[in-house]
């Protein structure tokens, strides 16, 4: 299952975030790049156009990230895809605040089309402090309104003193979500924000010294998140066992899902099990023989509005052998308007 990371306690930078993609490695899918003059994201092309995504941010600082929440049993496929609501976020022009109120109105009108998701969306602007508000979206709580979380806009500035401050203060400026509600993390989040500020309190320990330049500190970080997200933390037992009611039963422990046998045929096979979509949800899609995690998503977003995009693609058929990787994409560009707000 997926995770997200996001910590605005870095003084170099207004936001870095984190992204493991863990799907069935048959799902067709594009790598991250401009599709559209302002919008940069991979798509997900398993459904009929327009096609959504899990990521994406826009050349004016929208970013929105969702994932799926985890269902007991099957999980349901719905007639709407959920990656449209990144898709819809990214292309509107609507405060994060006015747009999460439509939207929550219209899940609510559409619960039955839409499985469990939760929707990270925001826009990337400076408060004088530290980034507005981003809310987080779920429609498997009680209600959509009782289940929208609002984050970063309360975080102070960040002048650290002492080692146990500075921690402390990192990990209050450090979010998770994975694919259960926001307030209800998995195993995995936790470790993965205690790792993230750890990661943060050795950058800032490193940016100290003279011996990197900004380039090379800025390189040595990425390198360390994506570290981070390859930590793998499913037990060997499991992992020899080879069942994939055990190892999908350990996807909440493990930041980095290995990719494994699911007990379905691959596609050079015959298919062997298919999801069972809403016959109006415009695709029928097989679930292959391998599950992991494919793609790994780095964003940083300078003081200075700088975003560094870095997109690693692990598989991209279904298969696990070592020439089943694409290699890494690496994005840069200024968010237009930073300079304009405090």
């Amino acid at each position: 299952m997926c995770i997200l990371l996001l910590t605005t306690a870095h003084p170099k930078y207004a936001l870095i975030l984190l992204s493991n993609r863990d799907e069935y490695l048959n799902r067709k899918t594009s790598t991250a790049e401009f599709w559209h003059p302002k919008i940069l994201s991979p798509l997900d092309l398993a459904r009929p156009a327009p096609h959504g995504t899990w990521l994406g941010i826009t050349r004016h600082g929208r970013l929105a990230v969702v994932l799926n929440y985890r269902e007991d049993g099957e999980n349901y496929v719905g007639k709407l895809s959920r990656g449209l609501l990144v898709r819809e976020f990214l292309s509107d022009q609507k405060t994060t605040h006015d747009w999460a109120a439509q939207a929550i109105t219209r899940m609510e009108e559409l619960s039955g089309d839409v499985g469990g998701f939760s929707l990270v969306c925001g826009e990337l602007k400076p408060n004088g402090s530290g980034l507005e508000e981003f809310a987080i979206i779920t429609n498997r709580s009680r209600s959509l309104g009782e289940g929208t979380a609002w984050i970063f806009g309360d975080d102070n500035d960040n002048e650290y003193t002492g080692d146990e401050d500075i921690r402390q203060s990192i990990m209050e400026k450090t979010y998770g979500i994975s694919n259960s509600l926001y307030w209800q993390p998995w195993p995995k989040v936790h470790r993965g924000r205690e790792m993230l500020s750890t990661i943060i309190l050795n950058s800032l320990k490193q940016n100290s010294s003279a011996h990197l330049n900004e380039e090379e500190q800025q390189q040595a970080l990425i390198e360390s998140l994506l570290d981070l997200l390859s930590v793998n933390s499913i037990s060997e037992s499991v992992l020899a066992s080879g069942d994939p009611d055990l190892l999908f039963k350990s996807l909440g422990e493990s930041i980095f899902i290995p990719a494994f046998h699911t007990g379905r045929a691959t596609a050079t096979g015959t298919p062997a099990d298919y999801s069972q979509p809403r016959e109006d949800s415009g695709y029928k899609y097989m679930k292959g023989g391998y599950y992991g995690t494919r793609t790994q998503t780095v964003v940083l977003v300078s003081t200075s509005g700088e975003v560094t995009y870095v997109e690693k693609t692990l598989h991209n058929c279904d298969d696990n052998t070592a020439g089943n990787q694409e290699g890494t994409v690496v994005h840069r560009f200024q968010i237009e308007g930073w300079d304009a707000h405090p």
